[in-house]
């Protein structure tokens, strides 16, 4: 019979050498990208690399695709994309995880990235285009060079997960960070009525700017959509979403002063309200969670305030300390005109019906007219009915199940 005798150097050598694996995968360095990372041959599109600090991408047509195998880029590196006249779109699919840390320079373009193993914006990365998407779903050639942006899982129902770190300022018209779950811990920032889309689903399609999101989600638990940092979208409208979404429209929000007998909106010049008997928003299934525990403001400047919608097929969280807001503005003679906005927190499931909505003690909604200065204050657990207005816009508190301890 063989016996073992104990031996504590060993088991601190094994531990120590644990560690030190770890250390090193942790540690582990992000590579430029280098002249063989593109596979493949693009698609409307010619690649340039010089010295590992500098990319130039030229199309010669209006969308363009590029396949890569590494797409990483260290601070201070290079990624220009330029097309001859008007506006462009170029999709790269990268088979590795991308870490950008550099400079993506795509003045009147769309960048697309997307990977199955996911995509981090690193603190350093300095974004200018006009618009960005990262995503961890893939889009095929044929629906990306038809203009049709629908992402579906990759092969072996892989999908990667979204994470920004850095501030994104430089886009114009819309950003959106798509996969199975998504993190917003930088600050994104858009002009006037720029649109922010962080969505959780297994399938995701992007209409126009005055089209719609629809999210699809099956049987997959564990979409996620959470936002710690800042987004900033003036007069604009900022979407987070989990779950199996109907559809969710991308427009202005709509306020008239009296319907007709179809529901239909009858313009009139007197005091507008919203119609809120035309819901923008169905969950299907309770699949989803969305967290606000950041900032969120899409307040007129010197118009009405814009639209935040927070829906989710599970959980909906406004945590302490959150701030969401679609206040109106004030026009520059100072005088009270504009209107607030709309801010929409939304978790149905119209199969279980467990769906919640949870509004923290500290949490808080801002709503107000341009110049309106008073806050309704809710302390108690209570239920809110949808479409409930306050003056200045609306506030929608919605859910099967609602807890609400916050401040509107």
């Amino acid at each position: 019979m063989r016996t073992f005798a104990h031996n504590p150097f060993v088991r601190i050598t094994h531990k120590s050498l644990a560690y030190l694996l770890v250390f090193c995968i942790v540690n582990m360095p992000v590579w430029a990208i280098s002249s063989g990372d593109v596979t493949g041959t693009p698609t409307n599109a010619t690649v340039s690399i010089t010295d590992n600090v500098l990319t130039d991408i030229v199309l010669s047509d209006s969308r363009a695709i590029i396949d890569w195998n590494n797409m990483n880029t260290v601070a201070g590196e290079n990624l220009n994309y330029s097309y001859g006249s008007g506006s462009f779109a170029v999709l790269n699919r990268v088979a590795s995880a991308v870490d950008f840390n550099g400079n993506l320079n795509a003045l009147g373009g769309h960048i697309f990235i997307v990977s199955p193993q996911g995509v981090i914006i690193g603190p350093n990365a300095s974004i200018t285009a006009s618009a960005f998407t990262a995503s961890g779903l893939n889009i095929s050639n044929g629906d990306f060079l038809n203009g049709i942006h629908k992402f579906e899982p990759f092969e072996g129902g892989v999908i990667g997960r979204i994470e920004n770190y850095a501030t994104i300022d430089g886009v114009t018209d819309q950003v959106n960070l798509l996969g199975l779950t998504v993190l917003n811990e930088g600050t994104i920032s858009l002009p006037e009525g720029g649109i922010v889309v962080m969505a959780a689903g297994e399938s995701i399609y992007l209409g126009e700017p005055d089209g719609k999101v629809i999210v699809e989600m099956t049987d997959i638990e564990g979409g996620r959509v959470t936002n710690t940092g800042e987004i900033n979208a003036p007069e604009g409208k900022v979407v987070l979403a989990a779950g199996d979404i109907y559809s969710i429209p991308i427009h202005p929000q709509l306020r008239v002063a009296e319907v007709d007998g179809d529901g239909d909106p009858i313009l009139d010049d007197g005091d507008p309200i919203y119609l809120v008997n035309k819901q923008p928003v169905r969950v299907e299934t309770g699949f989803g969670t969305v967290e606000q525990s950041g900032t969120i403001h899409a307040d007129g400047i010197d118009s009405d305030g814009g639209s935040v919608i927070l829906t989710a097929g599970d959980e909906v969280y406004l945590r302490s300390g959150s701030l969401t807001t679609a206040n109106g503005g004030i026009t520059t003679d100072g005088s009270i005109s504009a209107n607030g906005g709309e801010v929409i927190a939304y978790a149905y499931d119209f199969g279980t019906k467990a769906a919640t909505t949870h509004f923290e003690d500290g949490a808080l909604i801002e709503v107000k007219g341009g110049g309106y200065d008073e806050s309704l204050m809710l302390d108690d657990i209570l239920q809110v009915d949808r479409g409930t207005t306050f003056d200045g816009g609306l506030a929608d508190i919605s859910g099967n199940h609602i807890f609400f301890d916050g401040s509107v």
